[in-house]
């Protein structure tokens, strides 16, 4: 009796060790693939500003004698902080020049360039978009006034160098569109309060880098922009 016992005991033995080796190859396969989720959650992703381009085709349309551009390009760097299964929070950073020319208050005539650094925090959340940072501007260029004149032509009056600085807070909010595994749209809308210097004129930059619409008085104004960022991860 003590011997079949015994036996009965040996053979369970050896069937939950037999159970337990074939369950330890799918717990490591298992844990692999979450490791492998979590390091491709936390990778970088790069990209830039699609939307930058309807400005370049703008710019092609407007070559009359004296052309109104405004020439922009962005790039944009998104570093995973707190990747979760319903919700990432990303840093990000965007950097960005442009080049204008063209018309203000219809009798000044400026040309020249600006450039931005913004940064700040993004909380994805399914495919909503929320952010919210900062962005630093400057812009540096000349001008002219057009004055009119009837008898002898107009007369263009040099205002000599004009710069600035701009500093803002800013929020957006948008939506994120899966192109594939590691590709996406990111497309937003994006408001700034800004703040900025006073050149001796009291003149205005027409664009400021960064920024689509802007609506600025002598220390200060508001910024509205439409985003489509696409973006890779690397």
């Amino acid at each position: 009796m003590k011997q079949r016992a015994l036996v009965v005991l040996g053979t369970l033995l050896l069937t939950l060790s037999a159970q337990a080796q074939d369950t330890i190859p799918l717990y490591s396969t298992a844990l692999a693939q979450q490791k492998a989720q979590l390091a491709q959650s936390r990778r970088p992703w790069i990209g830039t500003d699609l939307s930058r381009g309807i400005w370049w085709a703008y710019a092609a349309l407007n070559s009359a004698q004296t052309p109104i551009y405004y020439k922009p390009i962005s790039l944009i760097v998104y570093w995973p902080v707190r990747p979760r299964q319903l919700e990432d929070r990303n840093a990000y950073a965007s950097i960005g020049y442009a080049t204008y020319a063209g018309t203000l208050r219809r009798t000044v005539y400026q040309r020249g360039q600006s450039a931005h650094v913004r940064a700040g925090i993004e909380i994805r959340r399914k495919k909503l978009l929320l952010g919210y940072g900062a962005l630093l501007a400057n812009w540096s260029g000349e001008g002219s006034i057009l004055f009119k004149g009837p008898a002898l032509g107009d007369y263009l009056q040099p205002t000599g160098p004009l710069n600035g600085l701009a500093l803002g807070v800013e929020a957006h909010l948008g939506s994120e569109i899966d192109l594939g595994p590691r590709l996406a749209l990111r497309c937003f809308l994006r408001t700034t309060l800004l703040a900025k210097t006073r050149n001796a004129l009291a003149i205005e930059p027409p664009h400021l880098s960064g920024i689509d619409w802007l609506k600025i008085a002598q220390t200060g104004g508001i910024g509205l922009s439409g985003n489509i960022n696409l973006v890779y991860q690397l």
